[in-house]
C-alpha cells in the first residue's frame, strides 16, 4: 500500500492518516483497513475483485471502497480470505466481495464479483 511494487523487510507507513483502527492481509497479496469514521479501504491484488472497487486492476495504494446506495462510511468489521471479503456495518449487514468459485460469498452464486453484494441468510421454517 505504499505506492509501489517492492518487497519490504520492515514495516512502511501508508499514507499520512493516523486515524486506521482496523486491518486485515489476505493470502493472496491484498489488504484492507477500516478508518475511525467508518470508511474501508482496499489496495493489493485484485485480480479475483478482492478489492471491492469494482475492477480487476491491482492497487498499489489505498482504495476507499464506496457502496452504490447509502452511506460508506459505516463499516465497523471486515476480514480477507484468499481472494475474497467479508465485512460488516453498524447496522449488522454482512457484504462480500471477491473470487467465488466455492460459494464463499454466500450469495448462492459461483462467480467472482467485484463489488459488494449483501450476504442474507435464508429463514428455516420448520
Amino acid at each position: 500500500g505504499d505506492g509501489t511494487n517492492s518487497n519490504r523487510n520492515s514495516p512502511v507507513r501508508i499514507g499520512t492518516s493516523t486515524n486506521w483502527v482496523s486491518v486485515t492481509a489476505g493470502k493472496n497479496d491484498h489488504s484492507l483497513a477500516i478508518k475511525a469514521n467508518g470508511e474501508l479501504y482496499a489496495w493489493g491484488y485484485n485480480s479475483g475483485g478482492e478489492l471491492g472497487d469494482g475492477t480487476s486492476s491491482h492497487k498499489t495504494s489505498p482504495v476507499r471502497i464506496r457502496v452504490r446506495i447509502g452511506t460508506s462510511t459505516n463499516w465497523v468489521s471486515v476480514t480477507a480470505g484468499v481472494n475474497h471479503n467479508l465485512a460488516i456495518k453498524t447496522d449488522g449487514q454482512l457484504y462480500a466481495w471477491g473470487n467465488n468459485y466455492y460459494g464463499q460469498l454466500g450469495d448462492g452464486t459461483s462467480f467472482y464479483v467485484t463489488t459488494r453484494v449483501r450476504v442474507k441468510i435464508p429463514v428455516k421454517r420448520e
